[in-house]
């Protein structure tokens, strides 16, 4: 649990949600003590300590770290993005985590998320979540009341923690809710159990339907997804191909002209093993290439932006040379 509030910003809100929901019920099944309790949350509290410091930074309440360990202060922290009062605008999330990301409201298709034509689980699990969490809610109602421990009331706990967080969160969307989906697929196996145990039958129709959609999507995915997916924002192929090529030209300044990926910065890092201590947002350098996110124009150095066809010719005219990758362009002068 503590390693896990590591994996994503969410972890910090639907872990804890998660974890008193759980003990509280384990105390009142008495399946574990005040005392156990406190041994189970000392390592707990000793794994998420870096974490509780790197939120203390980031709100202003104590100075950046470098020491034994390094905990800056972050050039974006996403804190502002939880309120209560995105719970209203949040009612399209009930059909987001079983359906597509809604374009309407994310401004593109996210289908590296979701493919609308398929959902997220296949549209014909969705009576079949509908039947097993109806039944899990019956059993965990009768678990409580009867001081019974049964693993059914912890995915109950763990669908419910996640779907508060995203409440509260902007603009939820099918990869912010990734964790939800270990207790949809609970519940669904729970309601084909169910069907099947009291119409036998329904067994056969149950396998093909999933068969069917199962081919289906293999088409696609193997077949057609590339092709759709190839110009999402989140994709950074035609970035990094860029940057990789840029560096070879021996320029000492490429300029990242606009935004071409989400948080760009990072790929530049993660190819420089760039240390904490050194880091500056505004200017990367790898061995003796300085990146900068600015703009400042001059013949000697190199620009990456995106390509369309006016740019393109304004800047060859200026005598610049182009090296297109995908969505992206490298002009630059021999």
């Amino acid at each position: 649990m503590g390693l896990s509030l590591y994996t994503y910003a969410l972890s910090y809100i639907m872990i804890p949600l998660l974890l008193l929901f759980i003990c509280i019920y384990l105390l009142w099944c008495k399946k574990i003590s005040f005392k156990k309790l406190i041994i189970f949350g000392i390592p707990i509290f000793l794994i998420s300590l870096p974490l509780m410091l790197m939120i203390l930074i980031n709100n202003g309440y104590i100075s950046e770290i470098n020491g034994f360990i390094t905990i800056p202060k972050l050039p974006l922290y996403r804190s502002e993005e939880i309120s209560l009062e995105n719970i209203k605008e949040n009612s399209y999330l009930i059909k987001t985590i079983f359906s597509y990301d809604n374009p309407e409201i994310f401004s593109n298709q996210l289908i590296y998320n979701a493919i609308p034509a398929f959902g997220t689980i296949y549209y014909i699990s969705i009576p079949l979540f509908i039947t097993g969490f109806l039944y899990g809610i019956v059993k965990c109602f009768k678990d409580i009341k009867n001081k019974e421990f049964n693993v059914n009331t912890i995915f109950i706990f763990w669908f419910i923690s996640i779907l508060i967080c995203l409440l509260f969160i902007i603009n939820p969307n099918v990869n912010k809710a990734n964790a939800i989906y270990i207790p949809i697929l609970y519940f669904i196996c729970i309601g084909i159990y169910f069907i099947i145990d009291n119409f036998k039958l329904l067994i056969i129709p149950i396998i093909l339907l999933f068969i069917i959609n199962f081919g289906i999507f293999f088409n696609y995915y193997f077949y057609h997804y590339n092709e759709d997916s190839k110009d999402l924002y989140y994709f950074a192929t035609d970035y990094i191909d860029a940057v990789s090529y840029s560096k070879d030209l021996g320029k000492n300044d490429v300029y990242i002209v606009g935004d071409l990926t989400a948080q760009q910065y990072i790929y530049l890092l993660l190819a420089n093993q760039t240390s904490p201590y050194n880091f500056s947002y505004n200017d990367i350098k790898i061995n003796d290439v300085t990146y900068h996110f600015d703009y400042n124009f001059n013949s000697e150095s190199v620009y990456i932006m995106i390509y369309d066809r006016d740019t393109s010719k304004s800047w060859t005219q200026y005598g610049f040379k182009e090296k297109v990758f995908g969505k992206l362009v490298v002009f630059y002068i021999e």
